[in-house]
């Protein structure tokens, strides 16, 4: 789009963010894509109570986009499933990254313990992940 006055608000923007989304794209994309900046698709959310919904449902779909490709990608050789895991913790902080805390100790002194977690949903996709590669996270098979 050329440059100038920002691209004004659509209600059928609502169901494009959401198909991209179901494409795994971020916010900077759906920007990029529209022809804005990240600072108008808030103002949007904030102004558009769809459009907010639409933005959220689209977050939705993007994570999932996320997990089903390193799902995928881990069981090809070569994955870089480390970086991959960076990524799900700076796209998805919230059930991704990693909680670190402190216990014991002051201000100025050293902590007697360093306790990491993972998110509920992060542990349980972890260990399912774990499961699934070793054999054992398969579904029992029905016998009706």
């Amino acid at each position: 789009m050329p440059a100038g006055r920002p691209t004004e608000y659509r209600p059928e923007l609502c169901d494009a963010v959401i198909e991209w989304g179901k494409l795994g794209k971020s916010k900077t994309w759906i920007a990029s894509e529209i022809g804005v900046t990240r600072e108008t698709l808030y103002a949007w959310e904030r102004t558009h109570p769809e459009f907010s919904d639409a933005m959220a449902r689209a977050k939705v779909f993007e994570q999932r986009w996320w997990e089903d490709a390193g799902q995928d990608g881990m069981r090809l050789q070569g994955f870089g499933q480390s970086i991959w895991s960076r990524s799900m913790a700076a796209r998805f902080p919230k059930e991704w990254r990693e909680k670190v805390a402190h216990v014991g100790g002051d201000e100025s002194d050293s902590p007697v313990k360093q306790e990491i977690s993972l998110g509920a949903d992060a542990f349980t996709r972890a260990i399912a992940g774990i499961a699934a590669r070793s054999g054992e996270g398969e579904p029992p098979v029905s016998t009706e």
